[in-house]
């Protein structure tokens, strides 16, 4: 019996490191309000690709949407994305934290150019919806993107 229950509580501990695996939201789009979804693919490593599909709500409905891979850093404990772009010499860096049920992002002020539509952000606190860990995301484009199969550098290489 207590193989069993070692074997059970070490698969489903499979692939996530810390137990950040799953998908997160915020809102709910129903009263054209702002809204989000944040999927994590958690690696060996301590680190975690995410996806990130953001809407600023009504009266724009302006989007966002980012593919990253987020890095721990241990004398801070929260996890940390950031993106330079060499050709507009501007970065994005976003901040993960995580309490019981909930992925926190935060964006550093001066590191705000994610390359979201007008007036959207990632910044929030998302609700957790589901700890099943993703295989793949659907992009904006409608594309099915897996995890295993395509890196961020990759993904974003090709737009």
């Amino acid at each position: 019996m207590l193989y069993l229950l070692l074997l059970f509580f070490n698969d489903t501990q499979t692939n996530e490191g810390p137990n950040l695996g799953g998908t997160y939201y915020f809102g709910s789009n129903t009263n054209n309000k702002p809204s989000g979804w944040l999927t994590i693919y958690p690696k060996e490593d301590l680190t975690f690709f995410f996806y990130l599909d953001i809407n600023r709500g009504a009266p724009s409905f302006n989007m966002g949407q980012k593919y990253g891979q987020a890095y721990f850093q241990p004398h801070k404990g929260y996890w940390q994305y950031t993106e330079i772009d060499s050709v507009s010499n501007t970065n994005c860096s976003l901040i993960f934290s995580f309490e019981k049920s909930k992925a926190v992002i935060k964006t550093i002020s001066d590191k705000e150019n994610c390359g979201f539509g007008y007036g959207v952000n990632a910044d929030g606190k998302y609700k957790l919806y589901s700890k099943i860990i993703p295989k793949y995301f659907i992009s904006q484009t409608e594309d099915t993107i897996y995890f295993s199969k395509t890196t961020p550098e990759m993904y974003n290489g090709n737009k």
